[in-house]
């Protein structure tokens, strides 16, 4: 439980960001993995779009452990700024 509260605090943190850094994370990841948004929606068992409409607002911690497991990563992963130049 107390990875998941500093899993959902650290999300709060960057609410004053664009959540378009957790699509583009993952929109990175499924190139890396060869798959689309599409797929990964169906795999990890969401509804189609859902991951699209975290541009503009707040993504689930149960969708984004969903997502995580769906990718073989974590939700930190997930949620972290990407370095200019590293994906």
């Amino acid at each position: 439980i107390s990875c998941q509260l500093y899993l959902y605090f650290s999300l709060k943190k960057i609410k004053g960001k664009e959540y378009g850094m957790v699509l583009k994370n993952i929109e990175a990841l499924c190139r890396k993995k060869g798959t689309n948004i599409h797929q990964l929606e169906l795999k990890a068992g969401i509804g189609n779009g859902t991951i699209r409409r975290w541009d503009k607002s707040e993504p689930s911690l149960s969708s984004l452990f969903k997502v995580a497991d769906a990718l073989g990563g974590s939700v930190n992963t997930l949620i972290r700024e990407i370095k200019k130049g590293k994906e």
